[in-house]
């Protein structure tokens, strides 16, 4: 069944909290699919947005995302949907009916995760130190300023 109108169709979904339950969000992707065998289909998904690595305030990324996928071979006619739920495990534990909960013993700061005594990317006296601050970071126990360590970032605004 080599099929070459195979398509994988992928759907957003977002966390409500209201209801506890994942809802699609309306964006809808299409990808081409690929057969393997009468068990497997390869679908391309696009790029998670959860990631731990931070190079600026402007790296946009986020602790849990949830993707529904279907399959057709007429491009109308969709399968029964598979849920794929993407998460950061430093912070959070997420059940297989997608609800995640908050770990203790790191920090989520400005929608981050860093663990314990993880420094922050911008300033090496500052930890992560739960005890204190789930929430901000702490000045590391018997910090020092060294010339060259601390990463300076410039942030640039204009106005139109």
């Amino acid at each position: 069944m080599d099929n070459e109108n195979l398509t994988c169709h992928m759907y957003d979904m977002e966390f409500s909290e209201n209801d506890s339950t994942w809802v699609e969000n309306g964006v809808g992707k299409t990808s081409k699919a690929e057969f393997l065998n009468a068990f497997s289909v390869h679908c391309y998904l696009p790029f998670p947005r959860v990631r731990r690595d931070v190079s600026s305030l402007d790296d946009i990324g986020t602790l849990t995302e949830a993707v529904k996928i279907t399959l057709s071979n007429d491009g109308i006619l969709e399968s029964e949907p598979v849920f794929l739920l993407t998460y950061d495990s430093l912070c959070l534990n997420c059940s297989d009916s997608g609800i995640c909960y908050r770990k203790d013993g790191a920090c989520l700061i400005n929608g981050k995760c860093y663990g314990v005594n993880e420094t922050s990317p911008f300033d090496d006296c500052l930890q992560c130190q739960p005890d204190d601050s789930t929430s901000l970071w702490s000045r590391s126990v018997g910090a020092k300023r060294r010339r060259g360590r601390t990463k300076l970032m410039v942030v640039e605004s204009t106005r139109n």
